[in-house]
């Protein structure tokens, strides 16, 4: 497992863990009421991963799951759905890979009210992502 992150993604107010899981996706694996984790719910991705991070990108109130694919120009949300599950990823292509696998963090940028990302590129700097 290359990225790992801590939050609510299933919309019931106890912390779920999300990890990348080689060769399967991104797995959630959500805390139930005796504070353990229930096996495992994964997702596909197109690509390897490197740093994951559980914010509120869509201002919806319900914390999503936001990837960096290493190397790749493709950063990806997976938006949580009203259901508590993950609706597939989203990809937000921006101008050149990113390459550092710890490279993502999430704040409200723009003075909007909603999360936004902030990834880094060590050849061009940072990028910023603008959820609308």
């Amino acid at each position: 497992m290359r990225g790992i992150s801590v939050g609510d993604v299933t919309g019931d107010g106890l912390n779920d863990l999300v990890a990348y899981s080689g060769g399967i996706g991104i797995c959630v694996l959500s805390q139930n009421n005796l504070s353990s984790l229930n096996s495992p719910t994964c997702y596909p991705t197109a690509n390897g991963t490197g740093a994951i991070a559980v914010a509120d990108i869509n201002g919806d109130g319900r914390n999503d799951v936001v990837l960096v694919h290493d190397g790749w120009m493709e950063p990806g949300i997976y938006y949580q759905a009203a259901d508590g599950t993950l609706l597939p990823e989203t990809p937000y292509p921006i101008p050149y890979g990113v390459d550092s696998p710890q490279s993502l963090a999430i704040g409200d940028i723009n003075n909007d009210g909603k999360d936004d990302i902030v990834t880094l590129d060590r050849y061009k700097g940072r990028v910023v992502i603008y959820d609308k």
